[in-house]
């Protein structure tokens, strides 16, 4: 059954490079949107340190702390 699926998807006529190595081609289409435009931000207070490992992210960078371990991670 999933192969039959599979058969039946057809490629896209034009594809372009996506300036990404490692993302390759992709469909002459797709546009380039901010990434607000994909998700939505959403703050979650962890109050009382109900979770233990946190990641934070800025426009820059991105550090994880792991609380349980006393970790950093990048």
């Amino acid at each position: 059954m999933g192969h039959a699926m599979i058969a039946e998807i057809k490629p896209y006529p034009v594809m372009r490079d996506s300036g990404v190595p490692w993302l390759g081609e992709v469909p002459a289409h797709w546009e380039v949107l901010p990434a607000l435009a994909a998700y939505k931000p959403k703050l979650v207070r962890n109050t009382g340190m109900v979770e233990k490992t946190v990641l934070s992210l800025t426009r820059l960078s991105q550090l994880a702390v792991d609380f349980e371990r006393n970790r950093l991670g990048a």
